[in-house]
């Protein structure tokens, strides 16, 4: 070794670079940082271009949806137009008006209650307005249909083979949109009228809140007039300021334009979406590559430090619980290791452990719930059947004693008893009325001025159903409902079977309809929207024996069983009475 040599020598040495652990580590840490740069250089470009790619794919999906969204919504309205043109009573007066008949205000206020119905089906359609070739129908008095939607859009229609046309924001109010066309008499195929249809403004901004808060959502209809926008303070943007450009500056925010077009209404929806929000993506990779670099950097030289001279003492420390396992009951090693494999190494030894545990506590636990299981299946098997036995001297000695309406109750008692305790869940609907007929004959013992009737369909006697989902019902009944009266009540019960409205491509279901109806105090409407709002709450506590959670309880009870589609249906009128019914499939168990 010459001078130079012994020179760096001595100089490491003071450094304590000489040591082999040291050399060991500093190229463990030099490889480490190596191969986290690389990894991150090759991460960031590999990235890079599929966060771009993802992004732009992101942006044109959800203009893609919104475009579906928007045209479903339109589709909604051009389908109960179009319903509404067919109805009979439309073609009836539309007929006679090509006939050059009289037709009279009180026909054309005959119209009124089929807008109504037809309305109704959307919370989209402010109006519907009729004309014929001569003049309006409904409204009685209105513009003429040149006059009302404009000459450009008239001669459209009149070229038109009966399809819905947009035209676009109303003239008369910009808050709404207008929708006509041209109405066909079915029976000769000739053109005898038009349709007006006027839809709230307001339905974009059901799109709206489905599109992130950054984003603009502008909609322009076929001559690129803005019909509706997400931001009033671009309103007067036009439709050529967006077609082919990248990217579009508005109030000092750049922006990125997307534009759908509707083959349904002709029109463009346009998407901007901030470009900071497109590229946040690529910041926020940059900026977490940059701090999980370094901070594995500085972990990895920490963890090699520590993990060097940690290592073999741990492992000794674990070897040194487990011999003690051997000569009694396991221990918990609570020490945490800074070295992976040890670690798990001890968390397995630990699962064990407790484990072994465990299956000691659980073992001493099932033979003690044994043992109180059996006893409590022998009180079981004793109680009803003492019950049952001094119900029925009770009979008897009242019989003997020639009381045998006070017999006949006990009667009712025990089989009341007897139903509640040992009938399973499922019972016949027969079973279930002959438990409700014992309880009624008990609760007139008590309200003297209580009658009932039960009126059943003899076809859906032997349908299985639930246990105990009449008796709920009628006790609320009586204690909300008659009690309260002072005049003769009427509790009648209804058992039917119908047939569910379905839509045309179903099959027929029918159902057991079964209704409670009582002519007591009834409900008053808040407290009746109270009721029906509890019934659809799933967070209410069904036992806090509040008044409706007995209905409650019944309807969560037939819904888990049958589905959301059935359960319980009220009506009630304050000082006139209330009417529940139970609404079920009829073969669903039977």
């Amino acid at each position: 070794m010459n001078t130079k040599q012994l020179k760096i020598y001595n100089i490491l040495t003071k450094l304590g670079l000489t040591r082999t652990r040291v050399q060991l580590f500093m190229c463990f840490v030099f490889i480490m940082i190596l191969i986290l740069w690389i990894a991150g250089w090759l991460t960031y470009h590999t990235t890079l271009p599929i966060i771009e790619r993802n992004t732009v794919r992101i942006v044109e999906n959800s203009a893609a949806q919104t475009q579906k969204h928007v045209e479903a919504l339109f589709g909604e309205t051009n389908t109960i137009s179009l319903q509404f043109t067919m109805d009979s009573r439309v073609q009836d007066i539309l007929e006679q008006a090509s006939q050059n008949a009289e037709i009279g205000i009180s026909d054309k206020l005959n119209v009124r209650p089929i807008i109504i119905k037809y309305t109704a089906f959307s919370q989209n359609i402010h109006s519907i307005d009729i004309y014929s070739e001569k003049g309006s129908l409904y409204p009685v008095e209105s513009l003429a249909l040149q006059a009302r939607i404009g000459s450009t859009a008239y001669n459209q229609l009149k070229q038109s083979a009966g399809e819905a046309i947009w035209l676009g924001a109303d003239p008369l109010d910009s808050n709404y949109l207008l929708s006509v066309r041209r109405i066909r008499l079915q029976h000769n195929g000739q053109f005898a009228g038009y349709l007006v249809v006027r839809t709230f403004n307001t339905v974009l901004t059901q799109v709206r809140t489905e599109q992130s808060s950054e984003e603009l959502l502008l909609l322009f209809d076929q001559q690129d007039r803005l019909v509706y926008t997400s931001m009033e303070p671009i309103s007067s943007i036009e439709m050529e300021e967006l077609k082919g450009k990248e990217t579009v500056l508005i109030r000092n925010r750049s922006y990125k334009p997307v534009i759908k077009s509707s083959n349904m209404t002709g029109w463009s929806l346009v998407i901007l979406t901030p470009m900071d929000q497109i590229t946040a993506a690529i910041h926020a990779l940059k900026k977490s590559l940059l701090w999980s670099g370094l901070v594995t950097g500085v972990l990895l030289i920490i963890l090699s430090l520590i993990l060097s001279s940690k290592m073999i003492q741990s492992l000794y420390s674990i070897r040194k619980i487990m011999h003690k396992a051997r000569n009694g009951k396991p221990m918990i090693n609570d020490k945490i290791y800074f070295n992976k494999e040890v670690n798990e190494l001890n968390q397995s030894y630990n699962k064990m452990a407790a484990d072994i545990d465990q299956l000691i506590h659980t073992v001493y636990e099932k033979e003690i719930y044994r043992s109180q299981s059996e006893l409590k299946a022998l009180h079981a098997q004793i109680h009803p059947h003492f019950l049952y036995n001094t119900l029925e001297v009770v009979n008897w000695m009242l019989r003997e004693k020639g009381q045998d309406d006070s017999a006949d109750v006990i009667v009712d008692l025990s089989q009341l008893f007897r139903y509640s305790i040992k009938a399973p869940e499922w019972v016949a609907l027969k079973d279930e009325v002959d438990h409700v007929r014992s309880y009624l004959r008990i609760m007139q013992l008590r309200i003297k001025r209580l009658e009932f009737n039960l009126i059943q369909d003899p076809e859906v006697s032997e349908c299985i159903i639930p246990k105990l989902i009449l008796q709920p019902i009628i006790e609320n009944a009586i204690k909300y409902g008659i009690e309260p009266m002072r005049k003769q009540c009427i509790l009648t019960i209804i058992i039917e079977k119908q047939n569910a409205e379905l839509k045309e491509d179903a099959e027929p279901e029918e159902l057991l309809v079964i209704k409670i109806h009582d002519n007591g105090k009834g409900i008053n409407e808040d407290k009746l929207a109270q009721i029906r709002s509890s019934l659809y709450d799933t967070n209410i506590n069904l036992f806090n024996g509040e008044s409706g959670i007995g209905l409650t309880n019944v309807h969560h009870r037939l819904q888990s069983l049958y589905g959301h589609r059935y359960g319980l249906e009220i009506n009630s009128k304050a000082d006139e009475g209330t009417c529940v019914s139970i609404v079920i499939p009829l073969n669903k168990f039977k």
